[in-house]
């Protein structure tokens, strides 16, 4: 049977190399590269990903989390019980500048637009703790983000589309089938520490949620969201009677 294409995996991985998620990867990653080498390393991490894809009934493939993330942890502890010297004993960078590096590597891939800087930026502020500065990047950047999401669906010859349809042809810096729970991750989390931004985070899902987006391909971030709105809806409900 023929497996899911190289551009696909690659694509995948680099996205979880640059966003460091899920973090065992980019563990597994690190530690396959003091040992073996960039090239080896990125080569090695490629062939497990591929074979974690499923051919789904629709004739595409669709990658399987748990067995991807059992496939990395299985991997993971093999490496940790590796004696092999490294080949380059030169410390790796750290954390936040290796990021930088990345999304730099990244950005040569495609070419740079409001909607890949908005991406790129969202997923630094994730990394970094700053919900807040993130929630204040999504408000400023909301028209422009529904505009994308509108644009696709407009564009896709059957309604209601997939949600990971909305991310098929080149690649263009980011995925909208990551953002949308990026920015969800980051408005529930800014709203914790500033209540005053559960209306966007309420707003957000609503607007979201109305959009002609099926969720069969990924029937488990549907389900994240519709909890979370039904719980941020009750929350300002609630708060609204007591003022």
């Amino acid at each position: 049977m023929e497996k899911v294409s190289e551009t696909t995996v690659r694509k995948e991985l680099d996205e979880e190399l640059k966003r460091n998620k899920p973090k065992d990867v980019r563990k597994l990653y690190d530690m396959l590269v003091k040992r073996i080498g960039k090239e080896d390393a990125y080569t090695h991490m490629t062939d497990i990903l591929s074979d974690c894809y499923t051919l789904m009934p629709n004739g595409r493939y669709r990658l399987d989390a748990k067995k991807y993330g059992n496939a990395v942890a299985e991997r993971l502890k093999e490496e940790k019980k590796n004696k092999t010297p490294v080949l380059n004993p030169k410390k790796i960078i750290d954390s936040k500048k290796d990021l930088f590096s990345l999304m730099s590597a990244a950005a040569d891939d495609y070419e740079e637009t409001p909607m890949s800087d908005f991406a790129a930026k969202l997923a630094m502020y994730d990394m970094t703790g700053k919900e807040e500065e993130g929630a204040k990047l999504y408000i400023e950047n909301k028209d422009l983000f529904f505009k994308e999401i509108d644009d696709r669906i407009a564009s896709a010859p059957k309604k209601p589309v997939d949600i990971s349809d909305l991310d098929e042809g080149e690649y263009r810096g980011y995925f909208i089938s990551n953002l949308v729970i990026d920015i969800e991750m980051i408005l529930n989390n800014a709203a914790v520490k500033n209540p005053s931004l559960s209306e966007v985070h309420e707003d957000y899902l609503r607007t979201l949620l109305s959009k002609e987006i099926s969720w069969e391909s990924c029937p488990e971030n549907l389900d994240i969201l519709e909890k979370s709105y039904e719980r941020v809806k009750e929350k300002n409900h609630v708060s609204e009677e007591h003022k």
